[in-house]
């Protein structure tokens, strides 16, 4: 049996998850503009990124934070939160079956040049997305409302 609330995954409740997606967010901007660094790990990061920043939802209600309609309210008007929500639960389940935009939804990538790194896309439904702005649009609709939110 574990111990609770005293383990690190919970330290800081919510406002740790607010960080980690902070963190995550900046690790694949950073493997996006890096080089040395393989598609494989930029992949990672992506998902890895996805799969935190959807679960913030899931933090701040049960953190008390914010409350479930009004989670609710941002995830029905915020489509960059819909496909996130798409792709954690896809790069977590492999299928689907309740999809926010597509169930199908892909991540690719494209050559940009000798030397440089490849620029990575999401498309989900009728949108294309680079996926640099697609992970700086989820984090900034994360920021205003949160900085919306009562502490």
């Amino acid at each position: 049996m574990g111990i609770g609330t005293l383990s690190a995954h919970r330290s800081g409740g919510a406002n740790a998850q607010v960080e980690r997606v902070r963190r995550w967010h900046h690790r694949f901007l950073s493997a996006c503009a890096d080089g040395t660094r393989t598609p494989a790990d930029r992949l990672d990061f992506f998902l890895a990124f996805a799969q935190n920043c959807y679960s913030l939802r899931d933090w701040l209600d049960r953190d008390a934070r914010a409350s479930k309609p009004a989670l609710d309210d941002l995830m029905s008007r915020t489509p960059a939160l819909q496909i996130c929500r798409d792709v954690a639960n896809g790069s977590k389940h492999l299928v689907i079956s309740k999809p926010s935009i597509d169930a199908a939804f892909s991540i690719g990538r494209e050559y940009t040049g000798r030397d440089q790194p490849e620029r990575w896309f999401l498309v989900a439904g009728t949108h294309f997305l680079d996926a640099v702005e697609f992970t700086n649009e989820c984090v900034r609709v994360w920021e205003e409302f949160l900085a919306a939110a009562p502490p």
